[in-house]
């Protein structure tokens, strides 16, 4: 028997399943196109690529426009901000100008640093405060590791105490 012819002229029985298979999906019973409708599917296909490649390029634009917009409303917004801010600040010290100029106290007094030396034996005497001791690191390490072991043995007692409580329930049922 000659296993080269019998490859070439195949009958649909002696097919693979795989050739079965592919032809099966992709449809056995298919007419084949004539090169006008061929033509016009792929123009078409051209055309949806086209329209699709430049709705793209437009949002990229309306993007790209939304964004300058953005930076030109924030460089606005903190321009004005410091437009503002200068403008108080201008008014606050025209107002202290005036108030210098037109000073006159309310409290009749004199101010510390007009004061005499003879006057300063009337003033409180200046006590140097007295810094608390400084407790170590190890101190408050001692601390915090001294609630850490208190939580832990909390939870320790804790889950013993629901242990033998859970043995309990499974010895009584």
């Amino acid at each position: 028997m000659n296993t080269v012819k019998s490859l070439e002229t195949t009958s649909p029985s002696s097919r693979t399943s795989m050739d079965k298979a592919i032809s099966f999906i992709r449809g056995s019973e298919r007419e084949p196109l004539d090169a006008a409708s061929r033509a016009a599917s792929i123009n078409a296909a051209r055309q949806a690529f086209r329209e699709k490649e430049e709705a793209k390029n437009r949002k990229a634009e309306k993007d790209e426009i939304r964004q300058i917009e953005r930076k030109l409303r924030k460089t606005e917004k903190r321009e004005d901000r410091q437009r503002k801010k200068s403008d108080a600040d201008t008014r606050r010290a025209r107002a202290q100008s005036n108030d210098e100029k037109s000073s006159t106290p309310s409290v009749g007094g004199t101010e510390y640093g007009k004061i005499a030396p003879t006057q300063s034996l009337n003033l409180p005497v200046t006590v140097a405060t007295v810094r608390p001791v400084s407790r170590s690191r190890r101190d408050d390490e001692r601390k915090k590791l001294g609630a850490k072991s208190r939580w832990m043995g909390f939870v320790a007692w804790l889950r013993t105490k629901l242990l033998k409580l859970g043995r309990k329930m499974r010895l009584t049922t």
